[in-house]
């Protein structure tokens, strides 16, 4: 008998440390996080519940050196999946997202990692390069070095013979291009874009590299 009352005891002063403050409340926490990488961004969509009291979301570290706080605008009542960019400087996190109600109460966290890219990685990108360039009977012939890796695509630019400026885009395959209308002493402006992962949202692109006709 001594025993038990002593483990009520304990039991009863072990709840009353938790309840001290009043209960805690919590509400329903993301069902799924997916995240796209951008330019010095990220983008979230984030599907919810039909709890009606989320009204707002919190994306941050843990030791708070990155916070950002957002509404959850619902475009239909019950589940839905909510989408916002995030502004954020270049760099690896760790973030967690909590949902929230007007009352402050909070979801259980929802652990999101993050990647973002800046202009130190656009900086990094080199460009497709000319392995040569060549002029027969007013036909130009580029052939191009391989691809480098994450390469998208890239866009050479020049002047034709009537004056205008046209763009081709070169695919990753492409090992050469004819053009037929270069107008002479014209320059070749090459510039390659860049996805950084399959999450990124946008394409990034290298500077600028001229290559004169021959």
């Amino acid at each position: 008998m001594i025993s038990g009352v002593i483990s009520c005891t304990e039991t009863s002063e072990t709840y009353e440390e938790f309840a001290r403050n009043g209960e805690t409340i919590y509400i329903g926490m993301a069902d799924t996080v997916l995240l796209g990488e951008g330019f010095d961004k990220v983008r979230l969509w984030i599907a919810i519940n039909a709890d009606p009291k989320i009204t707002k979301a919190i994306l941050k570290t843990s030791d708070d050196s990155f916070h950002h706080e957002f509404d959850i605008v619902r475009r239909k009542s019950g589940k839905d999946t909510v989408t916002v960019d995030v502004a954020m400087e270049e760099g690896e996190y760790t973030l967690g997202l909590f949902l929230m109600d007007d009352n402050g109460n909070s979801s259980v966290r929802t652990e999101v990692p993050a990647k973002v890219y800046g202009e130190l990685y656009r900086k990094s990108l080199i460009n497709r390069g000319v392995n040569s360039l060549q002029v027969e009977e007013g036909v130009v012939t580029i052939k191009w070095t391989s691809a480098a890796n994450k390469m998208a695509f890239t866009n050479l630019t020049y002047t034709d013979t009537s004056m205008q400026q046209k763009s081709i885009m070169v695919q990753n395959d492409e090992t050469e291009t004819l053009i037929t209308d270069c107008l002479e002493g014209s320059e070749f402006e090459i510039i390659s874009s860049f996805l950084p992962s399959p999450r990124a949202i946008e394409l990034f692109e290298s500077n600028r590299f001229i290559v004169e006709y021959p």
